[in-house]
């Protein structure tokens, strides 16, 4: 009987060991388990305003424990037939990922989506006489000046308006939500067949309840007395490294 209990022993080590595997290949597996998501092909060459094609696109394995934001704004492998009723917003480059902002796009998003905590929209009429919309586009960030309060603010004999004092400098920087209709770049908008419309009314984002950026420039606005405002952009910040 002494054979027993050790065949017993051999049994239940077996039997312990099996498990002990059995967890560790499942806690491996998990670690490995990843997320498929749609990225362009490296021979596909996708423009703004073209088709989406299935053929397009190439699957992209990511570990979930990497996954993070992806899984709520890229788009997933298995929802790729759907991308393919939509047209590109923009030119792509092989590898790119494709997300789910790229696929409704800003041409159609409502501009209230766009604000953020205690932002309302403003709009501000530019002088279109010297005012080039192609320069600009949505996210820019500007400053706003009407060049005959600058003359008289920095004349030796001129006298400024009382209305404009505390308004003879540029006012700003506000982020501009939209150029007339358009709230995207110029090769969105031309995806969506958009027509420049009025872009020279710019929408800003201001401060809610207002702050004294705003009401510099509501004072600006109302010394011009109709006047044309002009519009300086500043160079993004990543741009300046």
């Amino acid at each position: 009987m002494k054979g027993l209990p050790g065949i017993v022993i051999a049994a239940a080590l077996g039997i312990i060991g099996a498990f002990c595997n059995w967890f560790y290949v499942n806690n491996q597996a998990r670690n490995y388990e990843s997320v498929a998501f749609v990225a362009v092909s490296d021979d596909a060459t996708i423009k703004a305003g073209d088709q989406f094609r299935e053929e397009h696109f190439v699957r992209v394995d990511v570990p979930k424990k990497y996954v993070g934001e992806l899984d709520k704004t890229a788009v997933h492998w298995k929802d790729r037939q759907l991308a393919t009723v939509y047209r590109a917003t923009k030119s792509y480059r092989g590898g790119e990922v494709l997300f789910q902002h790229d696929l409704t796009g800003v041409a159609q998003q409502d501009l209230t989506e766009r604000l953020g905590k205690g932002e309302v929209l403003f709009p501000v009429v530019v002088d279109s006489s010297t005012f080039i919309p192609e320069h600009y586009d949505p996210g820019d960030e500007v400053e706003f000046f009407i060049p005959q309060i600058l003359e008289m603010a920095t004349s030796t004999t001129g006298t400024s308006p009382p209305e404009a004092a505390g308004s003879t400098k540029t006012v700003g920087k506000f982020r501009i939500l939209a150029l007339g209709g358009r709230k995207g770049k110029r090769d969105t908008a031309k995806a969506y067949n958009q027509r420049p419309v009025r872009e020279n009314i710019v929408t800003v984002a201001l401060k809610f309840p207002f702050d004294a950026q705003a009401e510099q420039l509501f004072g600006l606005i109302a010394a011009g007395g109709g006047r044309g405002v002009r519009m300086i952009k500043h160079k993004p910040a990543e741009a300046g490294k």
